[in-house]
């Protein structure tokens, strides 16, 4: 027995949870969790990971069939619901919170501290199953996302660097988290002046790169973050 889940626009399935029979009834809610889901279609599910990250809201479908088990009797239910939940907004409310130069580091010569909100409820945490490649699975628990995103940092349409959010984890609510970037002499000069004159009202465009997790890349989670152009103040005491 599973569910499927649909975006409200398609007919595809994006994933798939199985579910035990339930034992309950009445107005007792019934959770299940530890519970891994698969990935069935990745076209679909990089609709719906568009749809979490550029949405302040959203709905998706589900639709299944269980067995409720209630003492000794037993009957089946057919699930048809329409689930609505936070998205993240486009990461709206993202900001560097804390910045620093880092000298005589061939690979990186700027690192800090972001802030991502993350007001959704949704619990993913991103594995590789080699002996289902290129599947992705995720586990409905404890909203973990974990793995490298690179992005590019950008002034006034210009391109400065490229950076990393390195081993990363968003959990629900407001986190900071590392990040560091190679930046050009050029570029850091027009950052660093930007700041100065710029004062509060500074603010880099960031936009999603690459996400990989173990060196492999999440193709339906890079192609939305690629589409999102956020604007990120950047705090004034460095």
């Amino acid at each position: 027995m599973e569910i499927s889940f649909y975006t409200t626009n398609s007919d595809d399935v994006f994933m798939t949870l199985p579910l035990p029979g339930i034992n309950g009834g009445g107005d007792i809610p019934v959770i299940v969790d530890n519970v891994t889901t698969k990935i069935e279609d990745l076209t679909a599910f990089a609709g719906f990971a568009g749809l979490l990250l550029g949405s302040e809201d959203l709905s998706f479908k589900i639709k299944g069939r269980t067995t409720i088990h209630v003492g000794k009797l037993h009957t089946k239910v057919n699930y048809n619901e329409m689930v609505k939940m936070k998205g993240f907004n486009k990461l709206t409310g993202m900001e560097i919170q804390s910045y620093n130069l880092v000298p005589n580091n061939p690979n990186i010569n700027l690192a800090g501290k972001v802030l991502i909100p993350n007001p959704t409820v949704v619990t993913i945490e991103m594995v590789t199953a080699p002996q289902y490649a290129p599947l992705v699975y995720f586990k409905v628990a404890n909203i973990t996302l974990k793995g490298n995103v690179h992005i590019s940092f950008s002034l006034n349409g210009t391109v400065l660097g490229f950076g990393t959010i390195p081993n990363l984890t968003i959990t629900p609510g407001n986190h900071q988290y590392d990040f560091q970037g190679k930046l050009g002499d050029k570029a850091m000069t027009a950052l660093l002046t930007a700041i100065i004159s710029g004062g509060k009202n500074t603010a880099l465009t960031v936009k999603g790169n690459g996400t990989e997790v173990d060196g492999v890349d999440i193709p339906w989670l890079s192609s939305p973050l690629a589409s999102l152009e956020v604007t990120v103040p950047i705090a004034v005491s460095g």
